[in-house]
């Protein structure tokens, strides 16, 4: 083994180990959890330590090196943990990605070139990963919207004020919208106004229901009018937009498992072609311009599945 390629190895477990720390919980994250449950604290098992879960929003720049690396690649920060994917399971599919293009690449691309192209790829994959978590945390809050404004509605109708019916949203409306209005109602408590607790928490899951919300409650606040009026239009354009998205998830629901099959389908043919016919597809790997070939198929396929995925979005935009 050359020394150079040494090296490269040893970029690559060196970039391996650093994502295991940044993605596994530090140690006063542990001893605080620890601390909680020790105390009898409830929900002390899903504490959520260190400065992400601050009350008060931090900056890029007040943020670790590391967390500013994992956002850069799409992770959101405030999801929290139970609704992550565990560190250990991205570990392991980003460095299994990584080893399996270093092996299919071989030395086609020189080994500098090589190593670039593994550590695109494990980027790549790492990115896939946290926005899959990320639209899934989403979407179990959008589910969830139109319950919490009803709430709302009914408590403000009653004739509690606007801060007790979103207290009430954290113990009556089920995860993980009930940690999120906990987070709010703590925030006003320590002095923070509604409308810009609401558009925190708008900020945090990227709903643009609370957007609404936070809009709502603070004209509201500065102009006066009918709370109760406004809320229940709210609650209606919610609902309808809720509803909508369902709606459009099951038109799109044929576009996208064509896009999964056309994405699957240049490598089913390959798995297949090399049982039946292996010095075939291997002329893929040992040909003189192989290369030139892998180089061009890896660059027609990030294009398709850019181009699928915009073509969806575009459809699904509101």
């Amino acid at each position: 083994m050359s020394v150079t390629l040494s090296i490269l190895l040893a970029g690559a477990a060196l970039l391996l180990v650093m994502a295991a720390l940044a993605l596994l919980p530090s140690r006063a994250e542990r001893d605080l959890r620890r601390r909680a449950m020790g105390l009898g604290l409830a929900g002390g098992e899903q504490l959520e330590g260190g400065a992400r879960q601050s009350l008060r929003a931090l900056t890029a720049e007040e943020r670790p090196f590391h967390q500013r690396a994992l956002m850069a690649l799409g992770q959101n920060p405030e999801v929290p943990d139970k609704y992550r994917t565990p560190p250990l399971i991205l570990i392991l599919i980003t460095g299994s990605a990584m080893a399996g293009t270093w092996w299919a690449i071989g030395d086609n691309f020189g080994q500098l070139g090589g190593f670039l192209v593994t550590v695109l790829v494990g980027a790549v994959v790492l990115r896939f990963l946290f926005t899959r978590e990320r639209t899934r945390y989403a979407s179990l809050l959008l589910a969830q919207i139109p319950d919490a404004i009803g709430l709302v509605l009914r408590a403000v109708r009653t004739g509690l004020p606007v801060v007790e019916a979103l207290r009430s949203i954290a113990s009556e409306v089920p995860s993980p919208t009930a940690e999120e209005f906990g987070r709010v109602s703590q925030e006003v408590g320590i002095g923070i106004p509604v409308e810009d607790a609401l558009w925190a928490l708008y900020q945090r899951s990227e709903l643009k229901e609370y957007a609404f919300l936070a809009v709502t409650v603070g004209l509201q606040a500065q102009a006066g009018g009918n709370l109760t009026e406004t809320l229940a239009n709210l609650a209606d354009l919610v609902r309808k937009r809720v509803a909508m998205v369902s709606k459009v998830k099951a038109i799109t629901a044929e576009a996208r498992t064509s896009a999964l099959i056309l994405i699957g389908l240049p490598f089913v043919v390959a798995v297949i072609l090399t049982v039946l016919n292996p010095e075939y597809v291997g002329d893929l790997f040992t040909h003189p311009k192989a290369g030139t070939l892998q180089a061009m198929f890896v660059v027609f396929m990030t294009l398709g599945i850019v181009t699928i995925n915009t073509l969806i979005a575009r459809a699904t935009r509101d």
